[in-house]
């Protein structure tokens, strides 16, 4: 279906704005895991 397949771009595109672009600021206790 080319609603979900338009869908699946959309959610792809936001992930990788929001780990790989400016995305919003982490919490300062925020720690990364190792």
């Amino acid at each position: 279906m080319p609603i979900q397949k338009e869908a699946q771009d959309l959610v792809a595109r936001h992930m990788v704005e929001f780990f790989f672009g400016e995305g919003p600021a982490l919490p300062p206790d925020f720690v990364p895991e190792k």
